[in-house]
């Protein structure tokens, strides 16, 4: 089955679909193995990981096609990627979408902002007029060849309003969009960690419930349970940065006690290795071994 077929399965059954961020195959593997049904390949951690920059729209087309299908190959579950703004004009958000199909991608969403994007973490986003911003999602249908690809429409107008953010969601699924994504970073102009968990939730289920059709969420504060996520109405949420930031933290700290005490044997009593059965299990290298012994003399 392919992966866009799958995906859509996923989506047709009950209840809300968790897909963990990851930025590599190694990370998509980890993902798997551990039993969710889909990833999210966030596009700030590739921009990360790849270029060492912040996500301010560095990264190329086919730098991002060609790391997501890496990971959705090696990870054999439903990859939703990061669109961005679909790399520049009308024209560019058809080419793009042709190239993550090629590439192996069940999904991808889109934004309403200016080429190159910005992430509201770094800076002010800039929002795109509603007729651009409609005629770029219009432009991403018409350009699908496979009809299960999943297009999901992601709208940062939270940073004019969460009204406006709502009407932009509306207007995108009425436009064809599989989904929406409404970005809730700003709340009345502020951003949403400097907020009381309890408002935060009653704007993600306002938006909810405000929005006509499915949605697709992120950004919460870490202490949102799932259960209490699935019960805002989300159909999808994703957990872009969490692995990311846990595995620099992680480098940061085997390294900086290499540094000060010449040895990582302090950081390893802390922090035991991962067991070498369970990660060579992931790589599947027994696999790959009797391939190799398969077709040897």
């Amino acid at each position: 089955m392919r992966a866009t077929t799958q995906l859509r399965s996923l989506l047709g059954e009950p209840g809300m679909l968790v897909a963990p961020g990851c930025v590599d195959a190694l990370s998509g593997l980890v993902v798997r193995h551990l039993g969710f049904k889909a990833l999210y390949v966030t596009g700030s951690g590739m921009e990360a990981s790849m270029l060492g920059h912040p996500d301010i729209g560095l990264k190329t087309l086919t730098e991002t096609t060609m790391q997501a299908g890496r990971i959705a190959d090696a990870a054999g579950i439903p990859v939703i990627c990061d669109g961005e703004a679909g790399f520049g004009s009308y024209v560019n958000m058809a080419r793009a979408v042709r190239e993550f199909e090629k590439a192996g991608v069940a999904a991808i969403h889109i934004e309403d902002q200016e080429t190159p994007p910005n992430s509201p973490s770094v800076k002010s986003r800039r929002i795109l007029p509603r007729d651009r911003a409609l005629g770029m999602v219009k432009a991403a249908l018409d350009a699908r060849t496979d009809p299960d690809f999943v297009i999901i429409a992601r709208s940062d107008a939270d940073e004019i309003s969460l009204e406006e953010l709502v009407e932009r969601s509306n207007l995108y699924l009425e436009a064809g969009a599989d989904m929406a994504m409404p970005q809730i970073w700003k709340i009345d102009g502020e951003a949403y960690m400097d907020l009381p968990v309890d408002r935060v939730l009653e704007a993600h289920r306002r938006v909810c419930r405000e929005v006509n059709g499915p949605t697709l969420g992120l950004a919460l504060p870490t202490e949102v349970t799932v259960e209490q996520v699935e019960r805002l109405g989300y159909k999808i949420f994703i957990y872009p940065g969490d692995a990311v930031q846990a595995s620099v933290s992680a480098m940061y700290g085997v390294l900086k006690e290499l540094r000060d005490t010449g040895t990582t044997k302090g950081y390893f009593d802390r922090n035991p290795r991962m067991d070498g059965a369970l990660y060579k299990g992931m790589l599947r290298t027994d696999e790959w071994l009797d391939l190799e012994k398969r077709y040897s003399p």
